[in-house]
């Protein structure tokens, strides 16, 4: 089931045609960067999600509902429940609805990633 769950996070139609982020992957999963430099290590491009297969899950991480919280208004019940901290959701199954609205949040989780911006510690 990992599998097919993380192919089907994987093939959903993500960011890239909203904020030019790149997309990589690798062994251990696929990050999502935004189209600036990371702020801590300017070498480094700035990342705003990560989906990483599990041992009995697939984690999808998104840090753009951290620093921009607002992000998840709105946010059905299905989704809220596969949401585990601030900025992770784990799915230890197939869920088609769920995965579209995920894979909406994801594009604007990229819109708010699409340009820099100042991010306030302790929010």
């Amino acid at each position: 089931f990992k599998q097919k769950t993380a192919y089907e996070i994987y093939q959903c139609d993500w960011s890239s045609d909203v904020c030019s982020s790149d997309l990589t992957e690798a062994a251990d999963g696929v990050t999502w960067h935004a189209a600036w430099p990371n702020p801590v290590r300017p070498k480094e491009a700035m990342w705003f999600g990560r989906v990483q297969p599990r041992k009995a899950y697939v984690a999808v991480h998104l840090m753009p509902v951290y620093s921009h919280p607002e992000l998840l208004d709105g946010l059905s019940p299905a989704l809220k429940k596969r949401m585990q901290g601030k900025s992770c959701f784990n799915f230890a199954k197939t869920e088609p609805e769920v995965f579209e609205e995920l894979e909406a949040l994801v594009r604007r989780c990229a819109e708010a990633y699409a340009a820099p911006f100042e991010f306030q510690r302790g929010r």
